[in-house]
């Protein structure tokens, strides 16, 4: 079109052409430099990563929103509505960590929930899918918060979304102060 002529690339065989692609591999791994982590594609899929970024925006949509002079201008059963998520999941938490703790005499030594007692078994499920919906939940958050920031309609009622996601981080970082044998176990 301008008058460019382009010639075709030659390929080069040989131990420069796998010297050139040993020195990428790196590169294109995401395993250069700073450890496992440091690549972009790694770094996405990182949860840890994710977690930060949901504490954060939750963090900064709720100030951003009360900054504003937002506050929630809806029905009390609508903002119970809000907090429950978090509320269920710190009751089911520690209700469980109770509960273990006057059924076994201790924490268990052992992982999972296969060798509970029956009894215990079915709160230990609801409590770890309460945990893990919640956790999820938390994950989206962030997209949330850009959709409420992007369209103008739903700006004023970002303090809504924030005030469920501040619930929920606080009852997820409550579950932190429960005894160390029942984290362990929790984690385990």
């Amino acid at each position: 079109m301008l008058g460019l002529r382009v010639r075709p690339r030659r390929h080069s065989t040989g131990a420069a052409a796998q010297a050139q692609a040993v020195a990428l591999l790196p590169l294109v791994s995401g395993r250069h430099g700073g450890g496992y982590n440091s690549g972009m594609g790694n770094s996405l899929s990182n949860p840890l990563m994710w977690m930060v970024l949901s504490l954060v925006t939750t963090a900064g949509a709720f100030v951003w929103s009360l900054n504003q002079g937002q506050r929630p201008r809806c029905p009390r059963w609508l903002l119970g509505l809000l907090l429950m998520p978090g509320v269920v999941v710190l009751a089911s938490f520690y209700s469980l960590a109770y509960r273990m703790h006057a059924c076994l005499g201790g924490w268990p030594d052992f992982n999972g929930i296969r060798r509970l007692p029956p009894e215990l078994h079915s709160h230990a499920e609801l409590a770890l899918s309460a945990f893990g919906w919640v956790f999820l939940v938390m994950f989206v958050m962030p997209v949330l918060y850009a959709v409420f920031s992007m369209v103008p309609r739903l700006r004023p009622g970002m303090i809504y979304p924030s005030l469920f996601g501040a619930a929920a981080w606080l009852s997820l970082l409550a579950t932190q102060l429960a005894p160390g044998g029942f984290l362990e176990w929790w984690w385990d």
